[in-house]
């Protein structure tokens, strides 16, 4: 394996085929590793013959600290067309910027539970809110002046309700990050989607049905599987009971040594805490750590790596170190990224670096 393996994102949430391979067919983690690493290679190979490179794309894939995250919430019935998809993309693709990466989502959001419109309501902060049918889009790596241009633009629309700022954790945050799907990702002018199974590599499906080529911007397709798995991105949760075939299956991209990483324990030697204290003071001060004690700030990033899924997977054939990273929230106001090595044998989590 090359020391250049670094996988951004692997995305096992809804991938059941990993679970039935492993237990139901009796396939070996090493295998599943072989198997996850050829469709990574797959993936890159059919990017870059469309003109893409993956390293990229690495901004729509990734939770980033310093971006925000954004939901846009639109009334169905104030749409009168059947494809309302469509009609709501035809308001925001021309206001997307050509030069930023991105990764959309979106479905619909039904009064399906009592308590899920509250939620809802309680978010956009509606006076009077009515139970109606919405349907929302989900947009990451979005900075201040794209946010701005974004609300304005898409304000005067009619079946424009609001917008949810979810750049932090949230129980409606929580909600939609398991019940929307990933509609494209953004590279610039290019738009990347899945397209189905027995289609040639060489075409290029709008499978979305939306009006791209209208406002400039390029098709590209990929294998449906290949995308859900390497293009797809995580709307980070809370909810750890779904993540942990998740997280197990990211590891095994790296390593066919499998263990629950909630059961090991997160080390920060003394050399490194003087070197994030002096290197990341900022961070460390804004976060409310410079003056805590190692086992403190060890317990912190283990409660965190519990609460949220890994990404930034690499394998590092020097050492054959497995690494990640995850982010942690403090007090719903600020985010760090910490990286982390993954020791099998002694079941620990030796922190890298954080920032």
């Amino acid at each position: 394996m090359s020391d250049e393996l670094l996988i951004y994102t692997l995305n096992a949430r809804d991938n059941i085929i990993l679970d039935l391979l492993h237990d139901h067919c009796g396939v070996s983690y090493a295998e599943i590793k072989k198997q996850i690493l050829h469709s990574f290679n797959e993936t890159k190979s059919i990017l870059k013959k469309k003109g893409i490179i993956y390293e990229d794309l690495k901004q729509a894939l990734i939770p980033l600290r310093k971006k925000k995250e954004l939901v846009l919430v639109f009334e169905r019935q104030k749409i009168s067309d059947n494809f309302y998809g469509g009609v709501i993309f035809d308001q925001l693709l021309p206001l997307l910027d050509k030069n930023s990466v991105q990764s959309f989502l979106a479905g619909d959001y039904l009064d399906t539970f009592d308590t899920s419109q509250k939620i809802l309501f309680d978010e956009l902060g509606l006076p009077n809110p009515v139970k109606r049918d919405y349907c929302i889009v989900y947009v990451n790596n979005v900075t201040r002046a794209f946010a701005e241009k974004l609300i304005s633009g898409i304000s005067t629309f009619k079946a424009y309700v609001g917008f949810i700022d979810v750049t932090f954790n949230s129980l409606f945050k929580d909600f939609i990050s398991h019940t929307i799907g990933s509609c494209f990702v953004k590279y610039k002018d290019f738009v990347i989607m899945g397209h189905p199974e027995d289609a040639n590599d060489d075409v290029n499906e709008n499978r979305a049905g939306l009006n791209f080529e209208k406002y400039g911007f390029k098709i590209r397709s990929i294998r449906s599987y290949l995308f859900d798995m390497f293009l797809s991105y995580k709307i980070e949760s809370t909810v750890t009971e779904d993540e942990t075939g998740d997280v197990k299956y990211s590891i095994c991209s790296l390593t066919e040594n499998i263990s629950d990483i909630n059961i090991f324990s997160v080390k920060l030697n003394d050399e490194k805490l003087r070197y994030l204290k002096s290197s990341k003071e900022g961070i460390i001060k804004q976060l409310g750590f410079f003056n805590s004690t190692i086992e403190e700030l060890e317990r912190k990033i283990k409660d965190g790596v519990g609460n949220n899924y890994i990404f930034n997977l690499r394998f590092c054939d020097k050492d054959s170190s497995c690494l990640f990273s995850t982010m942690i929230e403090f007090n719903d106001k600020f985010k760090t990224l910490v990286g982390l090595k993954y020791i099998f044998d002694s079941k620990e989590l030796f922190v890298i670096t954080m920032f």
